[in-house]
């Protein structure tokens, strides 16, 4: 299974500074992570605008969704985490793993978003 983490609604240069530090929290965590950049003429770096973190068991997308969680508390709650998969949206808070868990058995890759309010 494939996690995918992207962004949703207005996305700017700050989105892509606090999802560097995602990814570092992340990789801490010893999950692996690849990243997918953007070139913007007349930035110096490359933007990242989405992570994957790849061939995850159930139990590591766990530990992806408390990396997050912690993450998203350093940053005041300044973004909403929404889990996506066939069923549609589902806030992190509430019936996520389940949502992992059935799509962990039918082999299908789920994506968060992260939604900056």
């Amino acid at each position: 299974m494939t996690v995918r983490v992207s962004f949703k609604g207005d996305f700017d240069v700050a989105n892509c500074v606090d999802l560097a530090e995602l990814r570092d929290k992340l990789a801490e965590n010893k999950l692996q992570v690849e990243v997918s950049k953007l070139t913007v003429p007349g930035v110096k770096a490359d933007l990242v605008v989405g992570l994957a973190v790849a061939s995850l068991a159930v139990s590591s997308v766990s530990m992806v969704i408390a990396v997050i969680n912690f993450w998203r508390g350093q940053k005041q709650s300044r973004y909403r985490l929404t889990l996506e998969s066939d069923g549609g949206p589902v806030a992190v808070d509430d019936a996520a793993m389940e949502v992992v868990k059935q799509a962990a058995s039918t082999g299908k890759n789920v994506t968060l978003m992260i939604e900056k309010l």
